[in-house]
């Protein structure tokens, strides 16, 4: 997976060919497990309604029997059944009875597939767009068989409720609780809903698989997710549900399937939701050379009852024991990176890297992507009226272009003097070795260049915390509105 993160041309097509797979895999989960659950749904009524049984086939299972066409039932050699282009090059139509092949397989096969390319380009090529990958199969199977049977099977549902939950044990993409309260506030809504109307009306407005589905999205998605996901499915379902009963000629008794807006609104909250509810949350970005006195600002925004996400700190967090970076650190470096306890053996991982600039780089393309990632939940559910982000080599690493939420750039800068002594006094180092470590970063031009605000630190405290003050109350106002 980091070799795909580090060569995105190869990384984008091998994800457009991987969806295009699954997609044709859905078109049978979508096919047969209807049918698999209603000649099972008969055998148990039979048995409870002690009827005679009589032998029935079953329908063709979903992964032993080959694909075969639905009109003559020939099975399809291997290049009648390569994902969209056998549609394409044989006219929507089977080469030997030569009746249409519906629509839907070239449609889902493209739509995974670009779906699938959309996770891996949001969230990379580690475990989080896995999990992206997995979530969107279950959803784009829930649709396609809502849309043709108005079923949401439980057999769906409820495992992809719980892969969201047991995914954020690990903190995939939120922590436990918001998942677990995403999950009971996603059934409890729409079941209140369903009670209601039906109180009100003596009819249920809705299916049951509604309720979980929703349940499952909330342990992708979490709590906050709920209301723009019912929202954004409401207003969906209205308009398309709308045109397509005009276009049909049909009256507003008839029922529209409602898991397919729901899986549509899920899964864009889930790709994007998070970062339009946060534009709102005011982040300022914390930067500065080394030896600039960054640690000092922050601990003053702190004791203003700000919320400091600090990049080294995330850095640490990013690759614990257990964690999705550091399986990729062994699998890319080897487990000798390891020590016996499975924690990471930073001295031997950093005399390696700064020995190969590749190999750097290589292991940035892991733990970058994933500390802005926890820096940008931490900011998230912060509770002060913004939040500070701590990151000490903001310019280096890009910039606005690295951490696009943040909002504002503040930096600490002290006379390349004064870091100089700083530094020489802080470490115990030579000038020469100091101004080596000041040389290795961004000029201080170029840290400015980046800064909206600054903070100069040369060595009075009660100016810097002048200075401090003043910007918090700025902060405060912009935060505001």
């Amino acid at each position: 997976m980091a070799f795909l993160d580090q060569h995105p041309g190869l990384g984008y097509p091998a994800a457009a060919g991987l969806g295009l797979l699954l997609g044709s895999f859905l078109n049978v989960v979508i096919l047969r497990l209807p049918k698999r659950l209603e000649w099972q749904w008969k055998r148990d009524a039979r048995e409870v309604l002690e009827e005679p049984d009589f032998y029935e086939p079953p329908p063709p299972g979903i992964v032993v029997e080959p694909s075969h066409c639905p009109h003559c039932k020939h099975k399809l050699a291997w290049y009648e059944n390569i994902p969209l282009f056998s549609w394409i090059i044989q006219g929507g139509k089977c080469r030997h009875c030569k009746a249409p092949i519906s629509i839907q397989y070239p449609l889902v096969e493209a739509l995974t597939a670009v779906m699938v390319l959309a996770c891996v380009w949001q969230f990379g090529f580690g475990w989080q767009g896995f999990g992206a990958i997995v979530l969107t199969c279950f959803l784009i199977a829930l649709s396609g068989i809502d849309l043709r049977t108005q079923l949401l099977p439980d057999q769906l549902t409820l495992p992809l409720m719980w892969l969201g939950l047991i995914g954020s044990i690990d903190n995939l993409y939120m922590p436990a609780k918001p998942a677990l309260l995403g999950a009971l506030l996603g059934y409890l809504s729409l079941w209140s809903v369903w009670w209601l109307f039906k109180q009100l009306t003596g009819k249920e407005g809705m299916g049951h698989g509604d309720f979980k589905l929703l349940a499952a999205l909330g342990a992708w998605c979490g709590m906050k997710g709920i209301l723009p996901i019912i929202l954004m499915s409401s207003v969906l379902g209205a308009i398309i549900g709308s045109i397509w009963l005009y276009s049909r000629g049909r009256d507003r008794a008839t029922p529209i399937p409602f898991g397919p807006y729901l899986a549509l609104a899920g899964w864009l909250f889930f790709m994007w939701g998070e970062p339009l509810l946060n534009q709102y949350l005011y982040v300022v970005g914390l930067t500065g050379g080394i030896a600039s006195g960054k640690s000092e600002v922050t601990r003053r925004f702190e004791a203003l009852g700000i919320v400091v996400a600090d990049a080294d700190l995330a850095a640490r967090a990013v690759v614990a024991i257990g964690s999705p970076a550091l399986s990729l650190i062994a699998e890319r470096f080897g487990a000798d990176m390891l020590l016996a306890d499975g924690s990471l053996d930073r001295a031997r991982l950093r005399a390696h890297i700064f020995a190969d600039p590749a190999e750097r780089t290589a292991l940035e393309a892991i733990t970058h992507p994933a500390i802005r990632r926890l820096m940008q939940q931490q900011c998230e559910q912060a509770a002060s009226p913004y939040a500070l982000a701590a990151i000490p080599l903001l310019t280096e690493v890009g910039g606005r272009q690295a951490y696009p939420w943040l909002d504002r750039v503040l930096l600490v800068d002290a006379p390349e003097a004064v870091q100089h002594a700083r530094l020489m006094q802080r470490d115990g180092i030579d000038a020469a070795l100091a101004d080596q470590m000041i040389a290795a970063q961004a000029s201080r031009a170029q840290r400015l260049a980046l800064a909206d605000d600054v903070v100069v630190n040369d060595g009075h405290p009660d100016d810097l915390q002048a200075q401090v003050e003043r910007l918090h109350a700025r902060y405060l106002a912009l935060a505001a509105g």
